[in-house]
């Protein structure tokens, strides 16, 4: 992936979600929609590398494999550059794996790059991502509602049956240094996949050619 020229900065906002989910995050312009797929999904801490769309009036990308009422045009060639010319500018986003998520991506303006700044980043939000097989929007927000009252999120658990995403449930939790390591990983390898063999290993950043962070051990 090239340098960064300018960053966007895009606001993502789960839909219909309570409560409210949301990212706010710097990305180069020169990435692509498939790469913007992989800073959606590891910002709501969905890790699937699952099916998902893109879609603004009339144009569709993306790799949902359901025969689409239009035409589909390959994340891979379309730049964020060339799709969002404008602040205010916004798409749909779905993110299809065990659940089906809808994100709003909405550009809010560009910037130039900080020096020595790692892209893609998060630089805020608000409340942890939904677990990806809680069973869509409208479980999570029953889950949400239940989980401040003993009673409500027994008789949901036993009604859903046990799950491994009930262990760990906590729908206020928000660490945006995970979020950022967890970009860090995946643009790493993202980029050795599609780096040329070398005898040295070859570790590009998306600006000025920084590492991404080491990877932290839970």
């Amino acid at each position: 992936m090239s340098d960064a020229g300018n960053i966007f900065q895009l606001k993502l906002t789960l839909t219909n979600s309570f409560p409210k989910v949301w990212r706010r995050v710097l990305v180069p312009d020169g990435c692509t929609l498939s790469d913007l797929h992989y800073v959606i999904s590891y910002s709501f801490g969905w890790f699937q590398d699952a099916e998902h769309e893109f879609s603004r009036g009339s144009r569709v990308f993306g790799s949902i494999l359901k025969p689409p009422a239009r035409p589909r045009e390959d994340d891979n060639e379309a730049f964020l550059v060339d799709v969002f010319k404008r602040p205010g500018t916004n798409m749909r986003y779905v993110y299809q794996s065990r659940d089906e998520w809808r994100v709003q991506v909405v550009y809010e303006g560009d910037q130039a790059p900080v020096p020595r700044g790692e892209y893609p980043c998060c630089i805020a939000g608000e409340n942890d991502g939904p677990p990806d097989g809680v069973g869509g929007i409208h479980q999570y927000n029953e889950a949400v509602h239940a989980a401040n009252n003993a009673d409500a999120w027994a008789a949901l658990c036993a009604r859903l049956g046990p799950s491994e995403w009930q262990l760990a449930f906590e729908p206020t939790y928000l660490d945006i240094g995970d979020i950022n390591c967890s970009l860090g990983l995946i643009f790493h390898e993202l980029e050795l996949s599609h780096a040329p063999p070398t005898d040295k290993p070859s570790i590009t950043r998306h600006s000025n050619g920084h590492a991404p962070p080491k990877a932290r051990l839970n």
